[in-house]
């Protein structure tokens, strides 16, 4: 992919290789005026997980795709420092709704290779995928609508038929399962929890407030169903494998 792209999946295993080979340290991220940009951007896309919705603009030029790239590891600090299995949840699933967006416009041979990157199993056919069986159960079995049994496909020899835009919709299902099940990450650096702590102290006062008005377990009506080596140490720990 090219690094326009990777900057709107910055979660992929080649975005990942693609900002190790910046060579940028934990250091110059949380502390050079030449990223501030993208800890502007990394904050701004978790307060935006926590409203629901993850804004995704056009980017160009080689210093705003960086940024990009770069508020991604970011984010994932600020969650981290967070340190909540229902915020955690709330994250993943923004990034991966924000994916999806994008994700339903690509072409069937970008939607393939973002697959590959998951290790899903997949094929197209004029306008239509085929996905092996195993793989459609793991990414739909948390999406409740009926549609989505197995026993409703067309499946023959071990291969389910989807669409394009169901085959993007899995794909935000793996979105979400990876980056949720990244964290906790675990021995956070001092240096990072220190930096971290005045936006992480903001956070968990929206986000109380978040869970004071809708409930703490399903505030702001967000759910799955209801929508269609790696970093340089010790950046290695806000990647997503």
């Amino acid at each position: 992919m090219q690094a326009e792209e990777l900057a709107y999946y910055p979660f992929i295993s080649e975005a990942s290789t693609h900002v190790e080979n910046l060579g940028i340290s934990l250091d110059s991220l949380l502390t050079s005026r030449a990223y501030r940009a993208a800890r502007v951007r990394g904050i701004e896309r978790v307060k935006e997980a926590l409203e629901g919705e993850i804004k995704k603009s056009s980017v160009s030029g080689e210093a705003q795709i960086i940024s990009e790239l770069l508020s991604y590891p970011f984010a994932r600090m600020l969650v981290a420092c967070v340190d909540d299995q229902l915020f955690t949840r709330r994250y993943a699933l923004a990034e991966a709704k924000a994916a999806y967006t994008l994700l339903r416009n690509e072409t069937p041979a970008f939607l393939l290779e973002f697959g590959e990157d998951f290790g899903i199993s997949a094929g197209s056919k004029d306008s239509y995928f085929s996905m092996n069986f195993t793989d459609y159960i793991r990414f739909s079995n948390s999406l409740k609508d009926p549609a989505w049994k197995l026993t409703n496909r067309q499946f023959r020899a071990g291969k389910v038929r989807i669409t394009r835009e169901e085959f993007a919709r899995l794909l935000e299902e793996a979105v979400r399962e990876r980056i949720e099940r990244s964290f906790p990450i675990p021995e956070i650096p001092d240096e990072v929890s220190s930096f971290c702590a005045p936006y992480v102290a903001e956070i968990k006062d929206q986000f109380e407030i978040q869970k004071k008005k809708f409930g703490a377990t399903d505030f702001g009506a967000v759910e799955p169903e209801l929508f269609p080596p790696a970093y340089p140490m010790p950046l290695q720990m806000y990647r997503v494998e």
